[in-house]
């Protein structure tokens, strides 16, 4: 598949531009990202974009935040996206910038209740595509490069007919007397700025709440030693240890002497790791504070 890939200052600058100077209102849009699954935490890892002629790929990694932001921003071109939550987070949380002027069909096809209200769904049903397998590229560590061509198709793919979808929907929507209802929902969606820094939703489980109240504190603790190895070590969290064996370092003091992370790492930090968490659990037994107030 034939397509422009920019990952310079320089060439998205110049893109920018060819867009003004064209006078491009709408193009599809949609960005890959790395979410805690090969390395710590979320970052953006791909851009991409249809401007109705043809494809353009943007790596992200070497591409000023000002000049994305002079882009995301850009409330001139209205965005096609699907399902648009979780980019606008990514986004806001890792730059602070926003993405303004979206046409989310996400909130469209739920409306409509289709049979099934995923973008591989309906590039089947409404577009005509052959069945695609996405699950293939739903683990792809796509901070690697360079990347794959195949994944690069796939990327593509998920932009290259959201001009056709939205026309499709937008006649599914007068049928049915719910543009109204689209348009409300479509606004709520870019209100205000995402919200970030939400608490874990570990904290929101089974595996937590059904602790008592003294393990809770020290689960809490122990979770944000993980965060901090994790981060250091530019692991994701799991990679160090599974959320059960928290749960039973949290239950079981005696544990953390013998216990050994999944990715080896240096003896020196698997002591401190050690000690830090001994400790917590030190503070949970002879806090004075805490004996007093019994």
């Amino acid at each position: 598949m034939e397509y422009r890939y920019i990952k310079t200052n320089e060439a998205f600058a110049a893109y920018l531009a060819e867009l003004q100077l064209v006078q491009i209102t709408e193009i599809g849009l949609d960005l890959e990202g790395e979410y805690n699954l090969h390395s710590y935490g979320e970052k953006l890892c791909l851009i991409q974009i249809y401007d109705g002629h043809r494809p353009v790929i943007v790596d992200p990694f070497e591409i000023s935040s000002k000049l994305m932001k002079k882009f995301f921003e850009n409330k001139k071109i209205s965005k096609i996206m699907f399902d648009s939550s979780s980019d606008q987070r990514l986004l806001y949380k890792q730059f602070k910038i926003r993405i303004f002027n979206i046409f989310d069909l996400k909130p469209a096809v739920d409306l409509l209740e289709y049979p099934e209200r995923n973008l591989g769904y309906l590039l089947t049903d409404k577009i005509g595509l052959p069945a695609f397998d996405k699950k293939s590229f739903q683990r792809y560590n796509w901070q690697s490069r360079p990347l794959d061509e195949a994944a690069i198709d796939y990327a593509i793919s998920d932009v290259l007919y959201l001009f056709k979808l939205k026309e499709i929907i937008l006649a599914d929507l007068q049928a049915g007397k719910l543009l109204a209802d689209f348009e409300q929902k479509n606004q709520a969606l870019q209100a205000a700025a995402p919200k970030i820094n939400k608490r874990p939703p570990i904290f929101r489980k089974l595996i937590f709440i059904s602790l008592g109240k003294s393990q809770r504190e020290i689960f809490q603790k122990i979770y944000w030693i993980r965060e901090k190895y994790a981060e250091k070590l530019d692991l994701p969290a799991y990679r160090l240890f599974s959320n059960e064996k928290m749960r039973k370092l949290t239950v079981k003091p005696h544990l953390v002497q013998r216990f050994e992370t999944r990715v080896k790492i240096e003896l020196l930090e698997m002591e401190k790791l050690r000690s830090e968490i001994e400790q917590v659990h030190y503070q949970a037994k002879y806090n004075p504070e805490k004996k007093s107030g019994q």
